[in-house]
């Protein structure tokens, strides 16, 4: 039963009471460049797997904190186009690979039932 939200950042409080996000597991991989396994995709709901196609097809995400994760070659165009460095830009790996595991979808009638 996770959301997107849940699966990317969570909010949190600090001690002084202001609230952060803290980046997910999935979302550290990716910026370090690291495989992901996505066990039982197939209870996902689809509005986050709508988010996670984002991520894995297009390559590129915004996230909750307002911060956003780009695939590299409009990475490198924007650094190019405002002539900023990877510290300035949060450079990130590009190795980032995923992978995604789920049950085939099964439709029996309760008429295939009774006939067998």
């Amino acid at each position: 039963d996770m959301t997107a939200r849940d699966l990317l950042q969570q909010r949190y409080t600090l001690p002084n009471g202001d609230t952060a996000w803290r980046s997910s597991p999935l979302v550290n991989a990716a910026r370090e460049g690291k495989l992901v396994l996505l066990d039982g995709i197939h209870r996902v709901n689809a509005g986050t797997l709508a988010v996670l196609q984002r991520l894995i097809h297009d390559r590129e995400l915004s996230l909750y904190d307002g911060s956003r994760l780009l695939r590299e070659d409009r990475y490198l165009s924007l650094k190019e186009g405002l002539q900023l460095t990877d510290e300035q830009l949060q450079d990130r790996v590009s190795a980032f690979i995923t992978s995604s595991c789920g049950l085939p979808q099964v439709l029996i009638s309760i008429s295939d039932i009774m006939l067998r």
